[in-house]
């Protein structure tokens, strides 16, 4: 039997209390598999990225990564884990330093210099005002650095 580095089994997501994403999600991904996501806007990919990395808890269902359950995952299991979105979580409300204070909390190397070198670069900037313009998502510039920092 091939080992699974990610078990995703019985997952309910909902919007609220109300329109459901998805219900009875059920799928394994080998070890040396590669998984793509792919659908329409609003049909939970971005969601279910989110839950496998922890940022968010499942309402229904379990999730493993390398047979850990998401919700308790060890700090040594979350460092071996790498993810490059086009987009990332960062909500319009949140300022540079909540944004950073809600992603250092699941990187146990995280390096808070590093990231505000990246947030006030002014080169960075510069380049990142240029990719974000045309962006689907429309973020505003200075935030749109932060997918430098996770990227990276």
């Amino acid at each position: 039997m091939t080992e699974s580095v990610i078990s995703v089994k019985h997952l309910t997501q909902r919007y609220g209390t109300g329109r459901v994403i998805y219900s009875d999600l059920n799928f394994e991904v080998p070890k040396g598999r590669i998984l793509g996501l792919l659908g329409k806007n609003g049909t939970g990919k971005t969601t279910t990225i989110n839950i496998l990395m922890g940022y968010l808890r499942p309402q229904q269902g379990e999730c493993r990564i390398f047979g850990e359950r998401i919700t308790e995952m060890s700090p040594a299991t979350r460092a071996r884990i790498a993810l490059l979105i086009e987009g990332h979580v960062q909500y319009s409300f949140m300022t540079i330093e909540q944004i950073e204070k809600f992603y250092a909390k699941f990187y146990s190397k995280w390096d808070r210099d590093a990231y505000y070198q990246l947030m006030y670069n002014p080169q960075i900037q510069k380049s990142g005002e240029t990719k974000t313009k045309g962006s689907k998502s429309g973020k505003n510039p200075e935030k749109s650095q932060f997918q430098a920092v996770i990227e990276i």
